[in-house]
């Protein structure tokens, strides 16, 4: 899978405008991706995805180590059975694999910039 992954120093607060942007490109990846494919899509499942990159890329919650589906699906304002169904679908993976998938890249970004040391 190809991330969105937004390449930003590391901070606590992040803006509007991150937000807007990456939503943006979510909804034009979605478009190109997904709308007017064979399978069934419902209308739910595009602000779901949405919304996981959301805390994915710029809330960056995959860092909380004791992150669960039922705890992303409570930020999510959504049930277990449709985020699962969500990441499965659109993302070809499970959470716990998209999880990790994010970790990985976080800390290649992190070795690479030089703001994390090999010890």
């Amino acid at each position: 899978m190809e991330y969105l992954f937004l390449r930003r120093k590391r901070t606590t607060a992040f803006s509007e405008r991150q937000k807007t942007l990456l939503l943006k490109a979510a909804e034009r990846h979605w478009l190109k991706e997904f709308a007017g494919k064979e399978f069934e899509i419902r209308k739910v499942d595009c602000h779901i995805y949405k919304g996981i990159l959301y805390q994915l890329e710029l809330r960056q919650v995959f860092l909380d180590p004791s992150l669960s589906l039922k705890g992303l699906s409570d930020l999510l304002e959504t049930n277990q059975t449709y985020l699962s169904n969500v990441v499965n679908k659109y993302f070809g993976c499970n959470l716990k694999e998209l999880l990790n998938g994010y970790r990985v890249e976080y800390a290649k970004e992190l070795l690479s910039s030089g703001r994390c040391a090999l010890s």
